[in-house]
């Protein structure tokens, strides 16, 4: 009987054991399914591209970039998600799209054809993105740059000319054709080309008496991005610079070009500082020329006080472009410090001059950091934003005295300077001990802007919050 009782227990026991999923004796024991990926499967990270949720959708792009080209299954449905209208989770698809390898060529090619114009530019940004290029896709592009939209175009043009060498032909090409938005796009393609777009010239030069303004200002502004091949065109730009019948912006470009070209320019100098004291001369010439003074003026200490003293012109366009030159000096511009600062500090300026202004003290260099940090605190988003970006700027030129900087800024007393540290350390995807120890401090910190911030920065660089 006793017998009979142990044989049932030890049943009973058994099943138990199976129904609560105890390891049975000699099995082993099951590791991570090697399937899952962050947790969750392929297919769940897909369907995640379609939450309601912004910061859903922004991980599961960023896991499917992570992945690279084993994630190659998620290339519709990241070209579907690429019709979201957030600019930010476009730009991730595009990061992740980019990863996928040669698949994903023809999907972005065919995509440059898709009805929603959120989609076509995605894909041609995608293509730019890329770094193992794929010829075949220049064709396409080149269709795209004559895009009725814009924004496509741009990110047309700017794609193609990321293939170098191996664009030029269908550049050269281009910018001939008979269509004027595929001329005007193969201009700026060629501005960003730079001097491998050299063999250009000629054509360039030869489409500053196009029939189509738009055509005209874009060659006039690419010829300067050419190198020292573009000082033949130096007497071109100088008539179309002192053609009072041209167009204003046209002979602005041309001023442009003309202060890319070096010491060939500087004989310009004194006839620039005329224009920008010509109160009967248009305001985009003017504008130009305080731009250009900027590049050309060196070390010459009145070109500075022209350019402070034309930073506060009655006209919005002057004080832009005298910011910008100013800035322009780079390290030279350092006495201008407290002249910019003012500047992003007055309520009463435009959002361009002030953002301007921010721009142009990252320009100077470390002696501007205490500046920009204060400036990650102002109310106004785009000065915020303009700071973040001087200062990643700085931070590419000078990075340890940067970062030096900005760890001694996490104690700064506004909230939204902190916050802006932490956006910009995110960022700069530095994997740095010291940043990573101030980010979790900055994760628990009493503002919840800060910590969000601090979050977002810890998870872009892949590190888990301590």
């Amino acid at each position: 009987m006793k017998k009979c009782r142990l044989i049932l227990c030890a049943c009973v026991i058994s099943a138990l054991a199976l129904t609560l999923g105890a390891p049975r004796l000699g099995a082993q024991e099951k590791g991570p399914d090697p399937k899952l990926i962050a947790g969750k499967t392929l297919k769940q990270w897909i369907v995640q591209l379609s939450s309601s949720q912004a910061r859903s959708r922004l991980e599961a792009a960023y896991i499917l970039e992570r992945m690279g080209e084993k994630g190659d299954e998620a290339i519709p449905h990241l070209i579907k998600a690429s019709r979201n209208p957030d600019l930010e989770f476009r730009r991730r698809i595009a990061r992740a799209l980019s990863t996928k390898g040669p698949k994903v060529v023809s999907a972005l090619i065919s995509a440059l054809k898709d009805k929603s114009e959120l989609c076509r530019g995605t894909a041609a940004y995608t293509l730019g993105l890329m770094q193992n290029k794929d010829p075949s896709a220049i064709p396409a592009l080149v269709e795209a740059c004559g895009d009725s939209i814009k924004s496509v175009r741009i990110s047309a043009w700017s794609a193609l000319a990321s293939f170098g060498k191996a664009a030029l032909p269908a550049v050269l090409k281009a910018l001939q054709d008979k269509n004027e938005l595929l001329r005007e796009s193969a201009a700026d393609a060629a501005r960003l080309m730079g001097p491998v777009a050299a063999p250009a010239l000629p054509i360039l030069v030869q489409n500053l008496k196009d029939k189509s303004e738009k055509v005209r200002a874009s060659s006039a502004y690419a010829i300067g991005s050419l190198g020292e091949n573009a000082k033949k065109a130096f007497v071109a730009l100088r008539q179309l610079y002192e053609d009072m019948e041209e167009k204003d912006h046209i002979r602005a470009s041309a001023v442009y070009s003309l202060s890319q070209l070096g010491t060939v320019s500087e004989k310009l100098i004194p006839s620039f500082l005329k224009t920008l004291n010509d109160r009967n001369e248009r305001v985009a010439v003017r504008g130009a020329t305080a731009q250009a003074l900027g590049k050309l003026g060196g070390k010459d200490p009145k070109i500075l006080r022209v350019l402070i003293l034309n930073a506060r012109d009655s006209f919005e366009e002057i004080r832009f472009f005298a910011v910008l030159g100013i800035g322009s000096l780079g390290k030279n511009a350092e006495a201008a410090v407290s002249a910019l600062t003012k500047c992003y500090s007055n309520r009463t300026e435009s959002a361009r001059v002030r953002s301007a202004a921010v721009q142009s003290l990252g320009l100077i260099g470390q002696k501007a950091i205490p500046t920009l940090i204060d400036a990650l605190g102002v109310k106004f988003d785009k000065v915020a934003f303009g700071a973040i970006r001087a200062l990643e700027s700085l931070a590419l030129r000078e990075l340890q005295q940067t970062v030096t900087a900005l760890l001694k800024g996490v104690k700064h007393p506004n909230p939204k300077a902190r916050r802006g540290i932490a956006i910009l350390f995110g960022q700069l995807r530095v994997q740095n001990t010291r940043i990573i120890d101030a980010l979790n401090g900055l994760a628990k910190d009493a503002d919840p802007g800060v910590r969000s911030a601090a979050e977002r920065a810890l998870f872009d660089l892949g590190v888990s919050q301590k």
